[in-house]
């Protein structure tokens, strides 16, 4: 997922940072903090928050989950 003001803008100027979650499969925390964390974004970005505006017109967020099994109850 990447997350940034104006997608196709000029990316080249703005920093890039990536998040990675979900390396192993018994620890679904990251993945699901990664999952909070972009819905703060997008909630931010619609509401106009002034921070999240910043960040958001300053860098390029890539959110990635690296494992994708999927968790049992008996697990």
């Amino acid at each position: 997922m990447k997350i940034t003001l104006k997608v196709g803008s000029p990316e080249e100027k703005k920093m890039k940072i990536g998040f990675f979650g979900g390396l192993f499969a018994s620890h679904p925390v990251g993945r699901e903090l990664l999952l909070r964390f972009a819905r703060h974004l997008v909630i931010g970005y619609t509401k106009k928050d002034r921070d999240i505006m910043q960040i958001l017109k300053t860098f390029v967020i890539h959110i990635i989950s690296r494992n994708r099994q999927i968790f049992s109850k008996g697990v």
